[in-house]
């Protein structure tokens, strides 16, 4: 005959394993798999990571170690449980407490953010000094009436602003001394790759 007290250990248990929240201590190759350490020697084995979606459009963003997860584990068995990721903490902080913004930040310091109340989208990878690709059969880039279109290259501006009608009115602006060479009629631009190319 069983004993019901170490029954009702056993199932005490099983319900605490349903939800547990801990820390990644160490992550798979794949970046997807990884295990959670509750507290010092005590951690799971190699469990699978959700992702953002995983069916027709489909998200990779590798899990690392120290990020506060939680584990899901059907029936309370650890080793069938799955990580749920995405708690913010004091080793990984939120990156931003706006109320009207989506913010995305990268290890190298390269932000992508829309703030709906302001509305302005930013892909800013300056800090990092990366490189962006946009790289299609056909690329629109379309101005509303009223807007302008502004580069700056190091402190070297131009900026054409439609001013109603076919008008545009052009400007420049140059921090420093600007020197102006020959044409090279012979020079050809440097193809640039995207990372599926192995290139930068």
């Amino acid at each position: 005959m069983s004993d019901p007290g170490f029954q009702l250990s056993q199932i005490l248990q099983w319900m605490a394993n349903l939800i547990r929240f801990g820390v990644v201590d160490a992550v798979g190759q794949d970046g997807e798999h990884a295990s959670v350490s509750f507290a010092p020697g005590q951690s799971t084995a190699m469990l699978p990571v959700f992702a953002t979606s995983a069916g027709h459009a489909r998200h990779h963003n590798p899990i690392k170690a120290g990020e506060q997860v939680a584990v899901l584990s059907p029936n309370g068995e650890l080793g069938g449980g799955a990580i749920l990721r995405g708690l913010h903490s004091a080793a990984n902080p939120q990156p931003s407490d706006s109320l009207t913004a989506d913010v995305l930040t990268y290890p190298d310091g390269t932000t992508i953010s829309y703030d709906w109340a302001a509305h302005r989208l930013v892909v800013d990878a300056l800090a990092a000094e990366g490189t962006l690709v946009l790289q299609a059969k056909n690329l629109v880039l379309r101005i509303g009436d009223g807007g302008y279109f502004h580069t700056d290259h190091a402190g070297r501006a131009t900026r054409v602003t439609h001013k109603g009608g076919n008008v545009f009115e052009s400007e420049g602006w140059t921090t420093g001394s600007s020197v102006t060479g020959l044409p090279d009629h012979g020079f050809t631009p440097p193809r640039v790759n995207s990372p599926a190319e192995g290139g930068a």
